[in-house]
């Protein structure tokens, strides 16, 4: 069974209603952070885990989003 939801609604019922899941979101960064966190859970943990939490990092990643291009590579 699968349904059709907005993304902050999926993982409670992925644990507990369905067993499939389509994201469909016209950001792309969401789709890839829920792609990340359904798919590759350990690899985004350990982003996590390793990412320091600096106002550089934050410059970067806020530049990464205002410049879409920056994101494919």
């Amino acid at each position: 069974m699968a349904f059709w939801v907005q993304t902050d609604t999926c993982l409670p019922l992925f644990n507990e209603y369905v067993s499939k899941i389509i994201i469909n979101d016209i950001d792309k960064s969401l789709y890839r952070f829920w792609h990340s966190v359904l798919n590759k859970t350990d690899e985004l943990c350990k982003l996590i885990k390793d990412t320091p939490l600096t106002t550089d990092t934050w410059e970067e990643q806020k530049y990464i989003q205002k410049n879409k291009l920056n994101m494919g590579f």
